[in-house]
């Protein structure tokens, strides 16, 4: 019994010496910390070129590694969307940051407000082994862009007189935003030298990318001067607010077939329908009037010279386009004169009272009576009947 109680005693003080004894030191694992800023960039694209959305970040290390730690980071981009540059790596033996920064590029064909999410992934590794995991995630959003193209349809023609043509062309929208498009003529002196009736296309929204025909519609008029001309159109591109964003310049090539005329001399009328028989007679009545005032000028120059010939006014007065209608003072001065005796002289105002009924016929003389009969018959010596 003694020695079984000894045993157990010297058991007892040996586990509490062990239990004196200090406990040895656990093991810190390695800890990193990752943050990337700002949360959030859109990078703008344009045409032919791609958009930048810029990021800057770091990753620190905080514990006390037992070897040396390398550290990674690497991007990744859901969308397949360029990242510059891809990874980074750092090799250390102590606690420390390191900063980066990186680019991600916004493709040219990416629709506005498409976004892609961007994941970063830092790790720490100590003999090939990971030893620590920091993931974050930032977004890019592709901005809107404005442009558009136009590629004509119909190949160029001849156009006639009176008839209707209708001018193609294909309109895209090669901007990544929805855009709506609105046309207008771009020089309204090239619209009047035309002298045809033209019809602008009607304003339409196409998306980003898309594409659709539009028409224009020409009838030549019979003022139309033949020839080529190329017509400006003004092409405005607008965002959801109403805002023109971009503009393109159209230029249609037309060719018309017509007698020659020159662009100067003629108004610019609305010669189809009803009213081509009044622009007619407007040019018509235009050039007898001028040939009347040309004609008047003459007579007047003629009776400077002292060539000029005497007539009767309508009050029949003598005339003298010299000077005044003697014994008619109301006629005024000689050129006013002439004028107005060549106009009430002419064929054209002789006609147009006729047909208006405003002739004056001569009041027939009347009936001779018997005895004025006799005494004329006997003054030249004829016998009376």
């Amino acid at each position: 019994m003694a020695h079984a109680s000894k045993a157990v005693a010297a058991l007892a003080f040996a586990l509490l010496a062990l239990s004196a004894l200090p406990a040895p030191a656990l093991a810190v694992g390695t800890t990193i910390q990752l943050s990337v800023t700002p949360p959030n960039v859109t990078g703008k694209p344009s045409l032919g070129a791609s958009g930048l959305a810029n990021f800057s970040g770091f990753v620190e290390l905080f514990s006390n590694p037992i070897g040396p730690v390398t550290i990674a980071v690497e991007m990744d981009s859901s969308l397949g969307w360029s990242v510059t540059p891809p990874s980074f790596s750092w090799r250390t033996s102590a606690p420390e940051r390191f900063e980066f920064e990186f680019t991600v590029e916004v493709p040219e064909n990416a629709s506005a407000e498409l976004t892609d999410t961007v994941t970063i992934t830092a790790t720490a590794r100590t003999g090939g082994i990971t030893t620590a995991t920091e993931t974050a995630s930032v977004f890019v959003t592709a901005g809107p862009y404005y442009a558009a193209e136009a590629r004509r349809l119909t190949a160029p023609i001849v156009m006639e007189v009176g008839k209707r043509y209708v001018i193609e062309y294909d309109l895209k929208n090669t901007g990544n935003a929805r855009a709506s498009f609105t046309y207008a003529w771009a020089d309204e002196a090239v619209n009047d030298k035309v002298r045809a009736e033209m019809l602008l296309p009607q304003g339409a929204a196409l998306a980003g990318f898309a594409n659709e025909t539009i028409q224009f519609f020409v009838t030549p008029g019979p003022t139309t001067p033949g020839g080529k001309f190329q017509v400006p159109v003004r092409i405005e591109l607008r965002d959801r607010q109403g805002f023109v964003q971009a503009v393109v310049n159209l230029s249609i090539e037309m060719e018309f077939t017509n007698l020659p005329i020159y662009q100067g001399f003629l108004p610019n009328w609305n010669m189809q329908g009803p009213y081509t028989l009044f622009g007619y007679a407007m040019i018509f009545l235009g050039i007898w009037f001028a040939f009347q005032v040309l004609r008047a000028a003459g007579r007047v120059r003629a009776a400077r010279r002292g060539r000029a010939p005497r007539g009767r006014s309508s009050a029949g007065a003598p005339v003298d386009v010299r000077g005044s209608v003697k014994g008619d003072p109301a006629y005024g001065p000689g050129f006013l004169l002439a004028l107005t005796t060549g106009l009430r002289r002419s064929y054209l105002v002789r006609g147009a009272q006729a047909l208006l009924g405003k002739v004056r016929r001569r009041a027939r003389a009347p009936p001779k009576r018997p005895d004025e009969i006799r005494g004329r018959a006997l003054a030249a010596g004829r016998p009376p009947r």
